[in-house]
């Protein structure tokens, strides 16, 4: 942390960390850089700012990229850090949950088997929490572990009382629409990556399940497609945004619904600046959309700056089928974010959320 002058209190610097090698090595890099300026500061009561497991905070550092890494190469490489956690790290430290031995030790065993099961399990929520997606069947084969044996189903079994655990079990492709209903509600509030992945794309599959969660059907597209995004699945991402994109112009193809599905489209895209579709689809929302809501144009140069794309692919006098703001409307228009306040002069506004904004 790095501190301006505050009142009396010169300039400062502070470093602080989990205990252990890499703080040591960051404390004695600072210390060169500051000589003689650099003191150790021991608080005189013991205070605990955080806590985690010591296996866990062994594994987990943030990192730094420079500004104009591009977004699909961050999260490329977080996904290989995770995968290299997954298939080397973890399975190669020694557990406390397994009396010091790491998993593939503990795998030789077959008296380590529900420990070990159990070990994968903790594994799977620390990833959980990091919004990871944990393939646990490879795990799982790796490690010479059978695969949990599936709930069986009936009209009896209480869906909305299963624990996460007991839902990971379930056979989604057996469930009936009523019984996916179910599951499908506690598992948008669980927000379990794997398992929403899972159970998502069985609804998405079912047709006339999708035609009874009405206008509900765009949020299931749109979490499938961050799930991909997030898994560094970039291409598989859009195909969902598209399948959003239909659906919500099927029901309503109006210009606002034709500008949200534009911005949705905009906010992936802008992740991989050598994307070819991304100029084309800047210039479309800038000729088709700014004429009609003049405030997204400095909003799309704020977006294009944020994420180091060319300001200069905005057309420069845009013109297109929304040329005229309609007569007689005495409306203020703008970009609403949801961090912005409503109105207080008492006229009426028209603000267009722009996703990605939160």
């Amino acid at each position: 942390m790095v501190y301006e002058e505050r009142g009396e209190e010169p300039p400062s610097a502070y470093v602080s960390g989990w205990k252990g090698d890499v703080l040591d090595q960051a404390e004695s890099l600072f210390t060169a850089a500051a000589e003689d300026q650099a003191e150790r500061f021991e608080a005189d009561n013991s205070m605990t700012v955080s806590t985690a497991v010591k296996e866990v905070a062994q594994w987990g550092s943030n990192w730094h990229f420079p500004e104009k890494t591009p977004f699909i190469l961050r999260r490329r490489l977080l996904s290989e850090r995770w995968e290299d956690l997954v298939g080397d790290k973890w399975p190669n430290s020694p557990l406390m949950g397994l009396s010091g031995r790491t998993p593939l030790e503990a795998a030789e065993e077959e008296t380590s088997r529900i420990p070990l099961a159990a070990a994968v399990s903790v594994l799977d929520a620390d990833g959980v929490v990091e919004k990871k997606y944990l393939d646990v069947s490879s795990v799982y084969k790796r490690l010479g572990l059978a695969a949990p044996e599936p709930i069986a189903v009936t009209e009896q079994t209480p869906l909305n009382s299963l624990s996460v655990m007991q839902l990971l079990r379930l056979p989604i492709a057996e469930l009936s629409d009523s019984q996916l209903k179910d599951v499908y509600r506690r598992v948008m509030l669980i927000q379990h990556p794997r398992l929403m992945d899972e159970v998502l794309r069985e609804v998405a599959s079912r047709p006339t399940f999708l035609e009874g969660l009405g206008p509900e059907t765009a949020k299931v597209y749109q979490t499938l497609a961050i799930i991909a995004r997030d898994r560094s699945r970039h291409q598989e991402a859009l195909e969902w945004v598209r399948n959003q994109t239909d659906f919500m112009k099927s029901a309503d193809d109006t210009f606002q619904t034709g500008m949200m599905c534009e911005l949705q489209e905009l906010m992936l895209r802008l992740e991989d600046p050598s994307d070819p579709e991304l100029k084309p689809l800047i210039r479309r929302l800038s000729e088709n959309y700014v004429p009609k809501m003049p405030a997204l144009r400095e909003r799309l140069r704020q977006l294009l700056d944020s994420y180091n794309v060319p300001t200069e692919w905005l057309a420069d006098n845009p013109t297109g089928v929304a040329s005229e703001i309609a007569s007689g409307t005495s409306e203020k228009q703008g970009i609403w974010t949801p961090d912005e306040s409503g109105s207080t002069s008492g006229e009426p506004e028209k603000k267009l959320w722009l996703p990605g904004s939160e």
